[in-house]
């Protein structure tokens, strides 16, 4: 039990480590950075891979692929070597953003965090009927705002995206008179 412990503790503190070093990247660095980046980087691919290698002979096959956070681990591992397998050809973005997903896994270990994630994913099917329910709406809304007010936003303000002219723009006009962001230019076009 005490090896485990520490062995968790080392896993968490690389991953913590990890996602410092994802951090500290940014556009305009010198080379000296990012050589140092990507060898850091290179490490804990290795330093993780062989984790995932060790999990699975100890576990075994069947085991090791009945707990999600192990397949997590492993997705998120293959798309790390992934990105260092096509780092030379292409530079996609995605897979070392990807790499920052292992914060989650050290973030289910913290029984309050998990709660917090758990009850964030018990919201995530009423989030979506309320967003299909906001969707159908602003539609029904746009539909009626073209018929009211079409062809008199552009009339007033030709360089505005914010109109009634199509059904696109005129959803992107409810959306910025909801969100309260500009909500005067169409307002004051249809007093006009």
């Amino acid at each position: 039990y005490q090896r485990r412990v520490h062995g968790e503790h080392t896993v968490n503190f690389l991953i913590l480590l990890n996602a410092l070093l994802l951090s500290m990247v940014h556009e305009g660095q010198d080379q000296f950075q990012s050589d140092i980046f990507d060898v850091c980087e290179v490490v804990f691919f290795v330093v993780f891979l062989l984790e995932q290698f060790c999990k699975f002979f100890a576990l075994g096959p069947r085991d090791y692929l009945r707990n999600h956070w192990n397949v997590f681990d492993l997705v998120l591992v293959a798309l790390s070597g992934l990105h260092h397998a096509t780092s030379r050809y292409a530079n996609i973005r995605f897979f070392r953003a990807a790499a920052s997903l292992r914060v989650v896994r050290f973030l289910h270990r913290l029984d309050s965090i998990r709660w917090v994630l758990l009850a964030v994913f018990n919201c995530v099917p009423a989030v979506l009927n309320l967003v299909t329910f906001m969707a159908i709406s602003i539609g029904v809304l746009a539909l009626i705002g073209m018929a009211a007010f079409g062809d008199t936003v552009t009339e007033t303000f030709p360089d505005s995206r914010l109109h009634f002219d199509d059904v696109t723009h005129a959803c992107l006009s409810l959306f910025v008179i909801m969100t309260g962001d500009n909500w005067f230019v169409p307002m004051y076009s249809a007093l006009i």
